[in-house]
């Protein structure tokens, strides 16, 4: 009899560990299967955040047809120059005339011929056309 309750006894032990075993491993799976929906859960969100932040940049990027046609349209006034004739009064002043020319001057006009009229002075003035592409040459 002692030797059967010591069976029992055995055996109870060896039932209690593979119940303990079994609901650790449960436990286990339990986290396993939260970790997976979190990873999940989270690629999901990491995958809508990257379609936003591609449509970002698709809204932001222009449309390559209206580059290049403003591209060729910068790179032709690089080589177009804008010319203007102004006439001031023979009896202008030297002060005056300087004054008229500074003014010019600062909206990038210069002056590069002059003629004499009846009526006064002829100021005959040019300018490149404004286009941020005349700068590169600065650059390099």
């Amino acid at each position: 009899m002692a030797k059967r309750v010591r069976i029992v006894a055995a055996s109870l032990k060896i039932v209690l560990i593979s119940a303990l075993f079994g609901i650790a491993a449960c436990q286990e799976a339990t986290k396993d299967f939260d970790t997976d929906r979190q990873l999940k859960n989270l690629q999901a969100e990491i995958d809508a955040l990257l379609k936003s932040a591609g449509k970002t940049v698709e809204g932001i990027t222009p449309d390559t047809t209206d580059l290049q046609r403003s591209t060729s349209e910068e790179i032709n006034k690089i080589f177009v120059i804008e010319y203007k004739v102004v006439e001031l009064s023979a009896s202008a002043s030297a002060n005056e005339i300087e004054k008229v020319l500074n003014e010019l001057g600062s909206q990038r006009w210069e002056c590069f011929d002059t003629a004499t009229t009846d009526t006064g002075i002829r100021l005959m003035l040019k300018r490149p056309a404004k286009t941020p592409l005349r700068y590169i040459p600065r650059l390099f």
